[in-house]
């Protein structure tokens, strides 16, 4: 979306300041026209009017990003309750003599997981799942046995800032 915004078009900035700085030029040529210098305020303001039609545009991407990373969090954390959920279940039926059908839920809950963030995915001897966020397996703890963490974003004018919550700890 933004690509699209800033690809150059018959009516991008950059075409809106080449007509502004001509219209200047025009006037050091012929000083004395008065139509050389209505274009000029003309462009000058066709150039302001683009500026802001910019800047609203942004913002409205950035509000729009917000948004999303809003929705898509909200999204991990209903998985990672999920998931904690299915451990508790899992946890319950013994060591190592869980359904079928819970473990396969399971794993789709983890697959589905997996189309959100990147996590590492280690299981105790009773099948149930305890996950790190990244690759490494070193990253905070999102799930250890029954506890889970909930993420959490908040943004300024540069950033969109991730927190993980567990246990009333902040990372």
């Amino acid at each position: 979306s933004l690509e699209d915004m800033l690809l150059p078009e018959d009516s991008d900035l950059g075409t809106f300041i080449g007509r502004f700085f001509s219209s200047l030029q025009d006037i050091a040529s012929r000083p004395d026209d008065l139509s050389a210098r209505t274009v000029a305020i003309e462009s000058g303001k066709a150039l302001a009017n683009s500026f802001n039609t910019y800047d609203r545009s942004l913002k409205n991407f950035k509000n729009g990003v917000v948004k999303e990373v809003d929705t898509q969090i909200d999204q991990v954390n209903l998985s990672l309750k999920q998931i904690t959920q299915i451990n508790k279940l899992i946890r319950s039926s013994g060591k190592s003599e869980a359904s079928n059908d819970i473990l396969d839920a399971r794993d789709l809950s983890l697959k589905e997981l997996s189309k959100l963030i990147n996590f590492t995915a280690e299981f105790d001897e009773t099948g149930a799942a305890n996950l790190r966020l990244g690759d490494s397996g070193k990253g905070p703890v999102l799930i250890e046995g029954l506890s889970f963490a909930t993420i959490t974003s908040s943004s300024n004018e540069k950033n969109i800032i991730f927190k993980i919550n567990r246990n009333g700890t902040s990372y």
